[in-house]
């Protein structure tokens, strides 16, 4: 994403006002960080990574969507709710992973947290601690199929086992064909490991179709048009 930035910069032929994107906040962090010095304002729709609420380095970049943290805060509620005192927590290690891994650990400094970074298939024979029965899977879907797969292979689902996800992900990505790292898993395997899953996520902002927003439309209207 930063060579893009600078390749469209430095051509004397465009003229940016505003910077808009990009969709998820690894690609947006650097462009974040820089663009300030060519007076850029920069508007990202989806990245959330609990690092954007740093003014300091990142002076003049907005987002629509809530930060990562909410959904943290929320993951650590329930836990608490349920007295669970041992969670296994599955990170793929990217910024917006790793920071909402420590924040977890942060707020729950009494819960005995077993943390397991994930980056490939070959990581998955060790991503499962021994008698582990409550799981955050903190980590893109691409990798969640790969991890659900190999539970279901562990025999790490059913009524004794807990799975806590995002609910970010896209619509029945569980039935998604992964292009690179294919698991050996089918649709029906999968569904059995997150059938009692727990999926988080912002409250959406699109709840309400027939309300009317910026415009004077609703979002069936801004839809149609």
């Amino acid at each position: 994403s930063l060579s893009a930035f600078f390749a469209n910069v430095s051509d004397p032929c465009r003229n940016f006002i505003a910077i808009i994107g990009s969709g998820c906040s690894v690609a947006t962090e650097p462009i974040a960080e820089v663009g300030y010095f060519w007076g850029f304002s920069h508007i990202s729709y989806s990245s959330n990574a609990a690092v954007f609420s740093d003014r300091i380095r990142f002076k003049s970049y907005f987002q629509i969507y809530s930060s990562q943290d909410v959904i943290i805060y929320g993951v650590a509620g329930i836990i608490d709710y349920y007295g669970w005192n041992r969670v296994a927590v599955i990170t793929e290690q990217e910024i917006l992973f790793t920071e909402s891994e420590e924040l977890l650990k942060l707020l729950l400094p009494d819960v005995n947290f077993t943390t397991r970074a994930f980056e490939n298939p070959d990581d998955t024979p060790e991503i499962f601690p021994e008698n582990g029965r409550i799981f955050f899977l903190n980590t893109y879907e691409n990798k969640a199929r790969q991890i659900i797969c190999e539970a279901y292979h562990n025999g790490l689902f059913g009524q004794y086992y807990v799975w806590i996800l995002y609910g970010w992900y896209s619509e029945e990505w569980w039935k998604i064909e992964d292009t690179e790292n294919t698991h050996r898993c089918s649709i029906a395997q999968l569904e059995e490991v997150i059938d009692r899953s727990l999926a988080l996520q912002q409250y959406p902002i699109n709840e309400n179709k027939n309300k009317k927003v910026v415009g004077d439309l609703t979002y069936n209207e801004y839809l149609t048009e």
